[in-house]
């Protein structure tokens, strides 16, 4: 049962904020784009290009996110990089709760490529945001 929950801290941290960001940076997209006044009234596409300035920007958040929540899900079962966590050496130790192995996995990801291998991945995840 505890496989079901791997890798669930990172989307449950990163949803409110990318929320926000998604529906605040739509609004200033579409002032942006429409003005401020009859935004009911935007044309499809304002519309759809204030939607990709939106997914643009919720890419910066989710990618980094959904990044954490793959390596988790994916290092913690069977041979290889599972041993690998389990002797220490890998993404985190064992035991260490979803936290500490979130965490863990954060700082060997920085280790591995520094904080702009966080956003390996980025252009699926604006290629699907957007």
């Amino acid at each position: 049962v505890k496989g079901y929950y791997r890798g669930i801290l990172p989307p449950i941290v990163s949803n409110a904020p990318v929320s926000a960001c998604v529906f605040s940076s739509y609004g200033w997209a579409l002032r942006l784009i429409h003005g401020n006044e009859r935004q009911h009234e935007a044309s499809l596409r304002e519309v759809t290009a204030a939607g990709f300035a939106s997914g643009v920007v919720s890419s910066v958040i989710v990618s980094p996110t959904e990044l954490v929540k793959v390596r988790l899900q994916t290092h913690s079962h069977g041979g290889g990089p599972a041993q690998a966590m389990a002797s220490g050496s890998g993404l985190g130790k064992a035991g260490l709760g979803v936290v500490g192995e979130t965490y863990q996995c954060v700082r060997q990801i920085v280790k591995e490529g520094g904080l702009r291998n966080l956003f390996r991945g980025f252009n699926q995840t604006l290629i699907r945001g957007s």
